[in-house]
Parts: structure tokens; C-alpha cells; sequence
């Protein structure tokens, strides 16, 4: 949404009788401010399919010049091409035939598309037959890997399009590039197996959305402060966990004899 359409850009104009309107305005200024600064990347397979033009190398948030970025790695610095290296040898894993070298048809009008080389002498896979799972992964690396060090990163449905067996991998490679490059990358999901791949040391930055129904809004709280959190997670896998609708019951208030009669029923259906 264009940052003119939300409610914060009209705040002002909205709230004149706030006798602090001075003081709240310019809170709400900071937070746009920050809201401005993060990078929501929504990437577009579809659009990903086209040609792009050489030099617009700075990634697009819908990942549409995903061909001159990845052109420019090629031709740039060592360290620009260590990078694209990076991205190919994950890429190349999503396939149950792995992927050959990264490879460019370029055009006489400057343009250029993307492609993977395939093995005994086959043309040249480009963009417009890769899946959109690979697409979008391809995509969502890029972007954590060429964004500027320390900055924010916003993918939702990060693993969407992404074969089950490849979740944790793609998870992985996140979290890799977030650390070695200090960012702060926030993704999304609704996936049972994404959820199941996290290890212990990242289950205290998981937040999960749920209705407030007090408030009548969603809500973000983190796991590490749900009530009985140790419990919850005695219990099974955190993706295990929502699939059985077990996190749901952790985020309703329970009596002490509701939860008491829940334990039994829990311990009679063990094997």
C-alpha cells in the first residue's frame, strides 16, 4: 500500500482533539520513519519470467528485475561474484536434478534474462520454465544477500511455492545470510514443516498472530511469553503443535480445572 494511503500518513488530520498533538504526531512520524526503512519484499514469479533491462541493478520489491541483478553479480566484483555463487549452489538443491551453471541471453537492446545450463547438451533452462517455487527462493536469497548490511527485510510466505523438503534448507540459508550480514529479517508463515525446522536457539524470536478477541484486533505475542511455554513445548514440535491445534488452547485463559482435565486427556490418549 502506498505509504499516502495509510492511516498514519493522516493522522494528524484525524486526531486534532488530542490536546498532545504535537508530541504524538512526532511519535507517529518516527514510526513511519522506521516503517519507511524496512524492505517488504513481495516477489512475483510471473513478473520474474521477463526480460529485464542490463543495469537496474538494485532488486525491485516484487523481484521483477530479478535477471539484471543477478547479471550484475556476474560481471561485478569478487565479492559480488562469491555471492552469486552463494545463491546458485543453494538454488541448486531444490531440484531433485540439480541445476547446472547459471547462464545470460542478452539481447542487442540491453536486455537480459537469466537461465540455468542443463546437462547433455540441452538448451539453456531459462526463467520462463523454472517453477515458481524456485523463482520465489531464488528471489527472496537475492534480496537478503544484496540488501545493505543492518537493514530490515520483510518476506511474507517465505516458503510458499517451496516443496516441503526443501523448507528446512531454505530456513537455513535465511538465517545464515541474516546473521553474516546483521540483518533484521522478519518472515512469515502458515507452515507446519517451516515451523518444525526451527531449532531450539530460534524458537525465542518466533511471534505468533492470533485474535485478541478482547480487542477485537490480531495480535502479536511472542512464543517465549505464552503462558506454560515449557509445557507447551514438552508437548511436540511447535509446527506438530499447531497441525493438533495444541498452540491455540496455550493462547485461550484457562481455569486451574480446565487445564487439569486437559492433562488427563492428554496422558489417556498416550500410547
Amino acid at each position: 500500500m502506498p505509504s499516502s494511503k495509510t492511516v498514519l500518513a493522516h493522522y494528524r488530520a484525524v486526531a486534532t482533539r488530542n490536546k498532545k498533538l504535537d508530541a504524538c504526531d512526532a511519535s507517529v512520524e518516527s514510526l513511519r520513519g522506521h516503517l519507511r526503512e524496512s524492505y517488504v519484499f513481495d516477489p512475483s514469479p510471473r513478473l520474474m519470467r521477463d526480460y529485464g533491462r542490463i543495469g537496474n541493478n538494485v532488486l525491485l520489491r516484487d523481484g521483477s528485475n530479478l535477471s539484471p541483478v543477478l547479471h550484475a553479480l556476474s560481471i561485478g566484483s569478487d565479492e559480488e561474484k562469491v555471492t552469486l555463487r552463494r545463491l546458485v549452489e543453494r538454488v541448486r538443491q531444490l531440484p531433485e536434478e540439480p541445476f547446472g551453471e547459471i547462464a545470460f541471453e542478452t539481447t542487442r537492446l540491453g536486455d537480459v534474462l537469466f537461465g540455468f545450463t542443463a546437462e547433455g547438451g540441452q538448451p539453456m533452462l531459462d526463467a520462463r520454465l523454472l517453477s515458481d517455487g524456485t523463482l520465489r527462493t531464488l528471489a527472496v536469497l537475492t534480496a537478503i544477500e544484496t540488501s545493505e548490511p543492518g537493514s530490515r527485510v520483510v518476506v511474507e510466505e517465505f516458503d510458499n511455492g517451496l516443496h516441503p523438503s526443501r523448507v528446512a534448507m531454505m530456513l537455513a540459508a535465511i538465517i545464515e545470510v541474516a546473521t553474516r550480514r546483521t540483518l533484521n529479517v522478519l518472515v512469515t508463515t502458515h507452515s507446519p514443516t517451516a515451523l518444525d525446522s526451527l531449532g531450539p536457539d530460534q524458537l525465542p524470536n518466533v511471534q505468533v498472530c492470533h485474535w485478541n478477541a478482547a480487542r477485537h484486533a490480531a495480535k502479536l505475542t511472542p512464543l517465549s511469553e505464552l503462558p506454560r511455554v515449557d509445557e507447551l513445548l514438552e508437548r511436540g514440535r511447535l509446527g506438530d503443535l499447531v497441525t493438533r491445534r495444541v498452540l491455540e488452547s496455550y493462547l485461550l485463559p484457562v481455569s486451574d480445572a480446565e487445564r487439569q482435565e486437559q492433562a488427563k486427556k492428554w496422558l489417556a490418549a498416550l500410547p
